[in-house]
């Protein structure tokens, strides 16, 4: 007897609501079912009504579990959204950082970037820019070559660092604190 005690000290102590609900839709459920049924005949009725209710408990439960874990995952995708937000902040003050210490040659061509959707810029010869610090950066890809006509040098941005760019145009209508697309 002493057990059983425990098990519903156990029962009313983690899962109250679900022992109470499962238990009232239980006597419902007994009460309004008739003596012949089948499974009365097969379990007595205190089987039955115990059957009953650990249907409805462990029903209960799974439901529960489902609106816990729904909860659970808006709560985890809400604070994956915040953190998003602020790395992008981040993110979007170090690019104004970069783009504010660039020369105007630097500032034309990522301007050229984004107008042309970041295709690459081939540049033939050997040409120097006042700060070449774009170019030098890690932010962009170059290929080296010859054909034809000579020497010639493709450049184009990572796609980080242009979609980076392209949001911040976007969003904001400037590429750097002080420079407006």
């Amino acid at each position: 007897m002493e057990k059983i005690s425990e098990i519903f000290k156990i029962f009313l102590e983690k899962h109250f609501m679900s022992t109470v609900i499962s238990l009232v839709i239980s006597a419902s459920i007994f009460a309004f079912t008739p003596d012949a049924f089948w499974l009365i005949e097969r379990f007595s009725k205190l089987g039955y009504y115990f059957f009953c209710f650990g249907v409805l408990f462990i029903l209960i439960q799974f439901l529960m579990w489902i609106i816990n874990n729904n909860k659970r995952k808006k709560e985890l995708q809400e604070i994956d959204e915040i953190y998003k937000q602020k790395r992008m902040q981040i993110s979007q003050e170090s690019l104004w950082d970069f783009v504010d210490s660039l020369c105007r040659d630097d500032i034309n061509f990522l301007k050229t970037f984004l107008r042309n959707n970041n295709t690459p810029i081939v540049i033939k010869g050997n040409l120097y820019f006042c700060g070449n610090r774009l170019f030098t950066s890690t932010y962009v890809k170059r290929q080296e070559g010859y054909d034809t006509d000579g020497h010639y040098v493709k450049y184009i941005l990572t796609s980080d660092f242009y979609e980076l760019l392209k949001f911040s145009a976007e969003k904001y209508g400037k590429i750097g604190h002080f420079e407006e697309v």
